[in-house]
């Protein structure tokens, strides 16, 4: 697979997302894992801009194994009002060799 988006970062921090209960719908949220990447977004006047961009995952023992170290991940993006979410695809997983395991633990 070759993505057509490539989101290039340094894994700042891997986190379970709080839990809860939307008040209108009941239905249940959060939970999850999720991974926090430092990216630098060029500007418009040459001038570049530290952001942090947190994403879902289902492998948040390959991104702590990797805190402070600069990845790249493929990516989708879709409009949410004036910004764009970005979301590692679905399809991607980590390469066996990064994984944590009994002989290689995080």
């Amino acid at each position: 697979m070759i993505p057509m988006l490539v989101m290039t970062g340094k894994v700042d921090n891997v986190y379970v997302a709080p839990e809860g209960v939307n008040k209108k719908t009941g239905e249940a949220y959060g939970g999850g894992f999720k991974v926090q990447l430092r990216v630098d977004l060029p500007l418009s006047n040459g001038e570049t801009k530290r952001d942090l961009i947190t994403l879902s995952t289902a492998y948040p023992d390959y991104f702590r194994s990797l805190v402070d170290q600069q990845i790249s991940v493929p990516v989708g993006a879709m409009p949410s009002g004036h910004d764009v979410l970005f979301y590692i695809l679905k399809s991607w997983k980590p390469s066996a060799s990064r994984l944590p395991s009994a002989e290689n633990p995080v």
